[in-house]
């Protein structure tokens, strides 16, 4: 919706700086189609859920100063790290204001000279980037890697950088704007064909109060490849499970719920609570002492346990290696479960076999003693 309002607000600032009168019927048909697409989300958030807002604003709530404090570190973080993108950023933005009278003269209609339509991309630009920036201030950080919130604005970040070289490229003599040009390439080129390319954030980022600022990256473990990789390691979880448990496969509760939901044919508990209306609705705020768009909470799961917690594939002898990979992650959004007497009361680490097909899951022990009888082979783990 805000992304919405904000493209429909620099169509008008195109037209007038434009010289052109706002059209009226094109604004309102803009309105109203986004104003269609918000209705028709409401209703199937509302025959969903049963509650007008989406699940996700239940599920990520965190008190509003804890959300702007772990914004702005979120923020400062990106910056850091990508300091290409902000550099775009804030070279646009110096742009703009440097050439802020020609764009208020325009929009005013008054008799100066119409702006170059360069200008006009880079206000559209840098007005964008601004907006993808300011959202993660309002709703707090992102407790997952490689800041998923700013990678929408990547795509603009690079139309920016090009809308920034279109305009200064203006002011050169056209016979040097190609030697120009190709001297940048030749220096990037360079740079295209390494890793680095690929990042899009730290793997480990903590928000908590005792995190420094300026802390640096670590280059071996940001690579974007990694959210390609996670669906496809999910969905092949899904699939070999529907065959070990098959024709039944039982309830399981897992933190990356998207691809693995979509796959698997038994009932899915979503631990973070961002598809599970009562974990999303179980706190008016979350705690601030952990990155928000976490709404587990250990009474909504001990409520009704599902047979299965956390499961990982390790058919091809893998699997303890992703356990151990994801336990700190697992912990820290599980609000330090796995280590809680409650927790080990009820569940036990074990090793699943049956058909070549080997899963380790912590399994609820009765449902383990059922495995048994039913001949799986059942082997338990120790952990740290």
């Amino acid at each position: 919706m805000i992304w919405a309002l904000g493209f429909i607000l620099l169509d008008i600032v195109n037209h007038r700086a434009r010289g052109r009168k706002i059209n009226t019927g094109r604004t309102l048909t803009l309105l109203g189609i986004g104003g269609a697409i918000l209705i028709a989300l409401t209703v199937w958030r509302l025959s969903l859920f049963g509650d007008f807002l989406p699940n996700t604003f239940y599920a990520k709530r965190v008190p509003p100063a804890q959300a702007l404090r772990s914004g702005v570190i979120y923020f400062l973080k990106f910056g850091i790290t990508y300091w290409m993108g902000l550099t775009a950023l804030l070279w646009g933005v110096h742009t703009i204001l440097r050439r802020l009278s020609t764009l208020i003269s325009a929009l005013r209609g008054s008799d100066r000279e119409e702006p170059p339509g360069a200008l006009i991309r880079l206000f559209h630009m840098t007005g964008l980037a601004l907006l993808g920036v300011s959202i993660p201030l309002t709703t707090g950080a992102d407790y997952f890697p490689m800041a998923r919130f700013y990678q929408p604005i990547w795509p603009i970040l690079g139309l920016l950088l090009i809308a920034l070289g279109d305009l200064w490229a203006n002011l050169l003599p056209i016979p040097y704007r190609l030697h120009v040009l190709t001297l940048c390439l030749c220096l990037l080129l360079p740079l295209i064909n390494t890793d680095n390319w690929l990042n899009l954030c730290l793997s480990q980022w903590d928000i908590s109060p005792s995190t420094p600022i300026l802390s640096f990256p670590e280059w071996d473990k940001m690579q974007m490849r990694f959210e390609f990789y996670l669906p496809r390691e999910k969905s092949l979880l899904a699939h070999r499970m529907n065959l070990l448990f098959a024709p039944a496969p039982p309830r399981v509760g897992i933190v990356t719920a998207g691809r693995f939901r979509l796959d698997y044919e038994g009932p899915v508990l979503d631990l973070m609570g961002l598809n599970h209306r009562e974990m999303a609705h179980s706190r008016r705020w979350h705690p601030g002492s952990v990155p928000g768009h976490v709404a587990f909470n250990p009474e909504v799961l001990f409520r009704d346990p599902p047979e299965l917690l956390l499961p990982y594939d390790h058919t091809d002898g893998y699997g303890w290696q992703l356990f151990l990979r994801d336990f700190q992650f697992n912990q820290q959004v599980l609000y330090n479960l796995l280590t809680s007497r409650m927790f080990q009361d009820f569940y036990q680490l074990v090793e699943i076999q049956r058909n070549r097909i080997t899963i380790i899951a912590f399994g609820r022990k009765d449902f383990i003693r059922h495995l048994i009888s039913q001949g799986y082979k059942v082997e338990l783990k120790s952990w740290p």
